[in-house]
């Protein structure tokens, strides 16, 4: 009987130890490990219209699974500068609509690609660009967006961005069940304690070797759910959900938003912007060859920077971590 308690004093104080050193490594190798992407404080307000706008002057952090980003709003609740009469009367006036690409999720305020946009094209020419993206927004959204911000920026281009997920995620469902508490999008209340517990490292969230060990395991699970190949049909598992009676969902806000643009004698420019799993699917791509089409014929320019990706191999390094986007 000795002889166990002996063994199982020792099983025991190896397994110990062994959480112990696995501790310390994650928190040595600073291994972030935050349960989910968040913003802290959050950076959200609950608006009627549009479902959810950006908090004015925001100051604070957009924390990513192994970085995090300061990340600021002006006295509108935009990213970047303030839309003052300097930048109002510049003889280039571009307007950006669209979701977290646009907005720059990920990345400091210096390097989200407005901001880039500007430094490039000021180069050339006096040039203001005005990010009015925002973290989850579709064309539904944007459309709503844009009389709000088109009378302050008097825009002379406007840009919108679309990917995919404008159909497949699209607001008018979302917003049945998103709600904003503490500055955060919620769309399980029940969960909303456990959840800040996870990201406010609290309970067994304290552990960094318990965080880490779960977002490596749900990470493992969202990569087997993720498509790799086409179905037995031909059709890839990214065209689901994006036929062309579904695209109608996203073309008619972009219709109405180029409509809108030559009243206001501005040009748009349709920006389609790439997935990596169409990247990786062959022929699963034909959707941004439909909005492209489509754009045109709306009378929008078309950036298509699926096909640029594409022809710029490899693509290692070219996605922030865990995201195919």
């Amino acid at each position: 009987m000795r002889r166990w308690r002996r063994r199982l004093a020792a099983l025991l104080l190896g397994c110990a130890l062994s959480l112990v050193a696995g501790e310390i490594a994650v928190r040595l190798l600073d291994r972030r490990s935050a349960p989910q992407r968040h913003f802290r404080p959050g950076i959200y307000a609950a608006d009627p219209e549009v479902g959810w706008v950006l908090l004015p002057s925001y100051r604070g952090v957009h924390a990513e699974y192994e970085f995090e980003a300061p990340t600021t709003t002006n006295a509108l609740g935009f990213r970047g500068p303030e839309w003052d009469e300097e930048r109002a009367s510049a003889r280039e006036r571009v307007l950006v609509l669209g979701d977290s690409c646009a907005f720059g999720r990920g990345v400091a305020d210096p390097e989200t690609f407005p901001a880039q946009l500007e430094s490039r094209l000021a180069e050339r020419r006096p040039t203001a660009v005005f990010n009015a993206g925002v973290p989850g927004y579709d064309t539904v959204q944007e459309e709503a967006l844009m009389p709000r911000v088109a009378r302050i920026v008097r825009p002379t281009v406007v840009v919108v961005v679309w990917l995919p997920n404008d159909v497949l995620e699209r607001s008018v469902d979302v917003r049945k069940v998103t709600q904003v508490l503490d500055g955060q999008l919620i769309d399980d209340p029940a969960r909303y304690a456990a959840w800040k517990d996870e990201i406010e490292g609290r309970g067994l969230s304290r552990s960094a070797l318990y965080r880490f060990l779960r977002v490596s395991l749900n990470a493992r699970r969202l990569r087997e759910r993720m498509p790799g190949r086409a179905s037995s049909d031909g059709a890839t598992p990214s065209d689901a959900g994006l036929d062309d009676e579904s695209l109608r969902y996203s073309q008619e806000p972009l219709r109405r938003i180029a409509a809108s643009a030559r009243a206001l004698g501005a040009r748009s420019l349709l920006v389609l912007l790439p997935r990596k799993r169409e990247l990786e699917e062959p022929g699963a791509s034909t959707v941004y060859e439909r909005m492209e089409s489509f754009g045109r014929k709306a009378g929008m320019e078309v950036v298509n920077v699926n096909r640029t990706w594409r022809a710029a191999a490899p693509d290692e390094g070219r996605f922030l971590s865990r995201d195919d986007v």
